[in-house]
């Protein structure tokens, strides 16, 4: 298991005619990154265009070696042909870590920063994270709560990513999505339920 990237440098040729300040979807499959902060440039136009979010989604209905992941990119088009001046980071995680509830119960966090209580296998929640960041979509992998700093607990799920969606938030990139709960674990318990990123089931 591994997450394989596309990173886009420049907007594909759109089909038809494109007006300045115009809101256009783009759909690609796999997962595909690119800045959020500045134009890139759309080929075959005198244009560039402004990615304002990237969504990634796979169809949960197809059997799980078929299932397709797509990003739909959604940017403006601006006037003039424009390329990233500085480069972008991607976080790439082989786990979803988030914060304890009670930073939300105290008012620091968002209900979606932190692993929420009662969750229980079957159950679809939301997460909230800062930084664009990518995470595995064709197979389980662990939720975990952090303190912050790399101060990370022993695996608290087993969870797949349903959608995820890279946006900009007062000027600094967010990651937001939705993850599936498909097995819950006691921390206390001193069976190891992943070898890295890797999901062992027990007998």
């Amino acid at each position: 298991m591994g997450i394989q990237v596309q990173v886009l440098m420049a907007i594909p040729l759109p089909k038809r005619a494109l007006s300045i300040d115009e809101i256009c979807e783009l759909a690609l499959p796999g997962l595909v990154v690119c800045t959020l902060k500045e134009p890139l440039p759309i080929v075959g136009t005198p244009h560039s265009g402004l990615v304002e979010t990237i969504k990634y989604s796979r169809d949960i209905s197809a059997p799980s070696r078929d299932q397709v992941i797509q990003s739909l990119l959604r940017y403006r088009v601006m006037e003039g042909q424009r390329s990233p001046t500085s480069p972008f980071t991607i976080e790439l995680n082989p786990d979803l870590a988030l914060r304890n509830i009670g930073e939300y119960e105290a008012g620091q966090r968002k209900l979606a920063e932190c692993v929420r209580k009662g969750m229980e296998p079957g159950g679809r929640y939301d997460f909230l994270k800062s930084g664009q960041r990518l995470h595995f979509f064709d197979d389980e992998f662990p939720l975990l709560e952090t303190q912050g700093n790399q101060k990370l607990s022993r695996p608290l799920a087993s969870i797949t990513m349903l959608e995820a969606m890279q946006f900009m938030q007062m000027g600094k990139p967010c990651t937001k999505g939705t993850y599936l709960v498909k097995d819950k674990f006691d921390p206390s318990d001193p069976r190891v339920h992943f070898e890295s990123y890797k999901r062992l089931l027990m007998g």
